[in-house]
Parts: structure tokens; C-alpha cells; sequence
């Protein structure tokens, strides 16, 4: 078994950072951030952490502060406001506000729905994905240096048996200097990969952390992003079911149906839909605190003033902009300020720095090239003088080119091309993309729909029940004769309510 030079020849640099991609950010992100407060840096203290999100709160408050207004006003009509009963211009009941909001509010609902269904799959489980794909390239590229050792010290002890190949030759002059130059080889290439495998097992641990993150902020969101939904589908069924029993209720007489009106829309205002009202008010505060927050940190709105070491560390920090200034940032405190740590980091996001990973592989392989070449140069003079026989380099031959083949892989494998697509569609795609997108969304359909069509189809319910008790007292419908002269007939009521 032979060497190539093409065995040892280094792939391809990508020394121009031709993989980076700047953000960009979105109107969304843009329009967000214009009322966000400085991101937290990432050694701030538990108080300036309080008061960003204290800021962030209050911005996004108007959510809350309309779902109880609209709350109030829909209780106050429906409760305090007994308007006299219109009729259309043909003197039929005033049903066309109702239908509409019936219609407008069930596309409502259902796109609602489909707006919270596709959140989920495309937010911060994506994000979770992606991070975890990349989290499980460098689990296999520090596997790799485990198999790299192993390599390794099958190469030391095959060296070591030339000692024992040939008792009559002379050691000194013979077998000696190869040898030592081998064992020295080894060695300075066991530590390569001790120092590539130190290197690339700690990015697994950073990435841990963000999909654990990721997954706990999608767990919560899921079930929070259902309830608005919820609240919406209640209210809009118990209106239908109140229109379905009144009506029902009018067919059995007009004092019945008034009656009917005059509770059940009220009640189901106080019971359900104001306190759905106030749900959806709650949960839309805090998807919009959240969105608001994210976006802050999308833009790079990071105060950096106070972090000496980080600003002398991190090669042109102020020229990263966007969620790569925070990542960065927040990537240097995670790694416990560790240089090479975060230098690798820097560079697969920006493309500035150096990475230990890539300058641990090429030493490896630059020793396995040394060692081929002493192979080389020393494999003819291991002549045993007794037998005659030269020592068999076969094996070790073959150790060194399955470690070439090895790391050879673990560089195109940890390639920034082939990594920073991952880093791309969870963060740039998902987190300050499509995650920043369906919030936005979610929260614009439950501000249309459930602050607005919610309570605009409960009074035009009630509004159409009245204008459906005058027409059928008004217009002809037939009454027996003891419900007219009852005490509680339809026209004894409405001569005695001076609102009719």
C-alpha cells in the first residue's frame, strides 16, 4: 500500500467568508424594534434584566389595556344600553350586521387556527431543528477524534515492535533514528487531537444549551398560542347557540323571546365573552412582549459600553451587526470567555477569526505526512542481518492512511459552507424570520378579530333579536287569545316598557 500526494494535500480555505450571509432584518423586526429598549448585554445584572423586561412590558400594554376596554364597553351596552328595536327599510329584521359578523369572525377564527398551527411548526421548533442538526455534527466530529486516537496509538505500538522484529542488527545505526522520528511524529500528533477534540466538544455543550432553550420557550408558546383560539371558538358558539335558542324561544311567543333577550345575551357577555375578551388580551400582551424583546436582539440593539474584556476580544465587534452582534456576545459569556472557544464561534458566524478546530485537523494531518515520509525514507534499511527479512510497514501504512481518510472528512464535514446553513435557518430564517413573522401575525388576528369581531357579533346578536321580536309583534304574527289578554302577553309588555 502506497501513498498519493493527493492523500496530504489541504481542501480548499474559505478564507474570503464567502459562506456569511448578513441579516437582514424584516419590517416586521424593523417596525418592532423601533419601540424596543437596548437588548441586555450579556453580564448585566438581575436588575437591569428586570427593567428591560419591565420597559418591554409596558410598550406592548396597549394589548391589554384595549381587550379591557372592549371588555367594559360590550358589558356596558349589552347591560345598561336597552335601545328601542330597529327594523331594515323593509320592515324585516335587522339581520345583515349580524350575518356579516358571523361570516367575517368564522374566516376569522379559522385563520386564527391555521395562523397558531403554522407558528408552531415553523417558530422556535425550527429553530430547535436546525440547532439541533448542527449540534449533532460536532457530536460526530468529537466521536471522530475518539476513533483518531484509538488510531493513533495503534501507529505507536506497531513502531514499537520494530524493537523486537530483529535481535541481531545494529540498533543504534539501523533502527533507531526511524524509530525515534516516528515516536516523535505520534506524539505531536496525539496532541493535535487531544486539542481538536477539547475544541470541538465544547461547541456540542453551547448548542445544547440554545435547543434546551428553544424547546422549553416552543413548549410553553404551544400551549399558550392554543388558548386565544379557544377563548375565540367559545364565544363565537355560545352567541349561535343564543340566537338558535331565542329563536326557538320566539316560535313558543314574543314574551318568551324578550325574556330570552334581555338575559341571555347579557349573561353570556359577563360570563363568556368578556373574560374571553380579557384571555385573549393576556396572551397577546405577552406574545407581543415577547416579539418586541426578539426583535431588540435581532437588530444587535445591545449595550456593549461596560464589557472591556468582550470589546478586546472579539475581533470587530462593533462591525457585526444584528442578531450575529448578540449571538456573539451571549456566545462569549456561555463559553466562560474561553478565546478559542469563542474565536471558532466568531468565525463560522462572521467569518472573522480563526478556528481551532480547522488549524488542529491541518497539524494532524501535517504529521501524518511527516510519518509517511519517514516510512518512506527508513522502510529499506530495516533489514533484519540474520534473516534477511525487512520489516513489514503494511499496517502502519494502513493506520495512517485511515487516519488521513478521517480527518480529511472531518474538514470537508466541519467545512463553515456546510455548517453555517444550519446557523442561518434557525437563527437569520427562524428565530428573526419566520418566528418574528407569525407572532406578528397571531398577534394582528387576535386584536381583529378577538377584540373587534368578537364583540361587534355579540351586540349585533342582540341587536338582531330585538329588530326579530318587533317584526313578529309588529307584523302579523298570530297569537292566541289567552296570550293576549294575559297579564304578560307580548303587548303588555310593550305598552308598559316605554323603550317600545
Amino acid at each position: 500500500m502506497s501513498f498519493e500526494k493527493s492523500d496530504f494535500a489541504s481542501l480548499p480555505g474559505d478564507g474570503n467568508a464567502s459562506w456569511v450571509h448578513n441579516y437582514t432584518a424584516s419590517w416586521v423586526v424593523e417596525t418592532l424594534g423601533c419601540f424596543a429598549p437596548n437588548f441586555p448585554a450579556p453580564t448585566a445584572s438581575q436588575a437591569e434584566m428586570q427593567d428591560f423586561w419591565r420597559q418591554v412590558m409596558w410598550v406592548s400594554a396597549f394589548v391589554a389595556v384595549l381587550a379591557v376596554f372592549s371588555a367594559l364597553l360590550l358589558t356596558f351596552f349589552l347591560c345598561c344600553c336597552h335601545q328601542k328595536p330597529r327594523t331594515n327599510v323593509a320592515g324585516g329584521p335587522l339581520c345583515f350586521p349580524f350575518l356579516m359578523f358571523s361570516i367575517v369572525t368564522a374566516i376569522g377564527v379559522i385563520l386564527e387556527a391555521y395562523w397558531t398551527d403554522l407558528a408552531g411548526k415553523s417558530s422556535y421548533s425550527a429553530v430547535g431543528a436546525e440547532l439541533g442538526r448542527a449540534r449533532d455534527e460536532f457530536v460526530y466530529a468529537a466521536g471522530q477524534a475518539q476513533v483518531l486516537n484509538s488510531t493513533s496509538v495503534m501507529m505507536t505500538r506497531n513502531v514499537e515492535s520494530v524493537i523486537t522484529f530483529c535481535s541481531s542488527w545494529n540498533w543504534a545505526v539501523t533502527a533507531e533514528p526511524s524509530v525515534s522520528l516516528l515516536k516523535a511524529e505520534l506524539s505531536l500528533l496525539n496532541k493535535d487531537v487531544k486539542l481538536y477534540h477539547t475544541a470541538v466538544s465544547a461547541l456540542p455543550r453551547l448548542l445544547d444549551t440554545a435547543v434546551d432553550h428553544s424547546e422549553d420557550l416552543q413548549s410553553w408558546l404551544s400551549t399558550a398560542w392554543r388558548y386565544p383560539v379557544l377563548f375565540m371558538a367559545a364565544a363565537y358558539v355560545g352567541v349561535m347557540l343564543v340566537v338558535a335558542s331565542s329563536e326557538s324561544m320566539q316560535r313558543c311567543g314574543v314574551t318568551c323571546a324578550i325574556r330570552t333577550r334581555r338575559c341571555s345575551i347579557p349573561t353570556l357577555a359577563c360570563t363568556v365573552t368578556a373574560p374571553a375578551l380579557l384571555g385573549i388580551g393576556i396572551v397577546s400582551w405577552i406574545e407581543l412582549s415577547l416579539g418586541i424583546a426578539t426583535s431588540s436582539a435581532c437588530l444587535g440593539h445591545l449595550d456593549l459600553s461596560t464589557t472591556t474584556w468582550l470589546n478586546a476580544n472579539v475581533s470587530g465587534l462593533h462591525h457585526i451587526s444584528g442578531i450575529d452582534r448578540t449571538l456573539i456576545t451571549y456566545a462569549a459569556k456561555h463559553s466562560d470567555f474561553d478565546p478559542d472557544l469563542l474565536s471558532m464561534t466568531e468565525y463560522y458566524v462572521t467569518g472573522v477569526g480563526s478556528n481551532i478546530v480547522e488549524i488542529a485537523l491541518q497539524d494532524a494531518l501535517y504529521r501524518l505526512r511527516q510519518v509517511s515520509r519517514t516510512i518512506g525514507d527508513y522502510s529499506s534499511a530495516l533489514v533484519c542481518n540474520d534473516t534477511g527479512e525487512t520489516f513489514d510497514t503494511e499496517d502502519l501504512v494502513w493506520h495512517v492512511k485511515e487516519a488521513v481518510g478521517i480527518i480529511r472528512h472531518l474538514l470537508r464535514r466541519l467545512q463553515p459552507k456546510v455548517i453555517y446553513p444550519y446557523y442561518s435557518a434557525a437563527v437569520h430564517d427562524g428565530l428573526c424570520g419566520a418566528s418574528m413573522q407569525g407572532f406578528a401575525a397571531l398577534v394582528f388576528f387576535q386584536v381583529v378579530v378577538g377584540l373587534c369581531c368578537i364583540p361587534m357579533l355579540t351586540m349585533t346578536a342582540g341587536i338582531f333579536l330585538d329588530s326579530m321580536a318587533a317584526v313578529r309583534y309588529d307584523g302579523g304574527h298570530q297569537y292566541s287569545e289567552m296570550e293576549m289578554l294575559d297579564s304578560h302577553s307580548p303587548r303588555t309588555i310593550y305598552s308598559e316598557d316605554p323603550e317600545w
